[in-house]
């Protein structure tokens, strides 16, 4: 399956194509990452979804942030 995200100047080329089975997609993302399509080379990556639904506390980040300086004297 194929899901293709808007029709505007930004996404232009954008595509996110959906496998059944993992191995699929890990040989996709092997074999067609660098492939030349019309001139232009196609960059294939792999979605992890865990990743992405990490949230980020961003004062926990600064706060980390300064107790590292504080510990680096920096």
């Amino acid at each position: 399956r194929q899901i293709r995200v808007g029709t505007g100047a930004d996404t232009k080329g954008t595509a996110f194509v959906v496998y059944e089975d993992i191995y699929d997609a890990k040989t996709a993302c092997e074999r067609l990452s660098g492939f030349s399509v019309g001139g232009r080379y196609l960059i294939v990556l792999y979605y992890q979804a865990n990743k992405l639904s990490k949230k980020v506390d961003p004062a926990a980040t600064r706060e980390e942030i300064q107790k590292l300086k504080e510990k680096y004297n920096v």
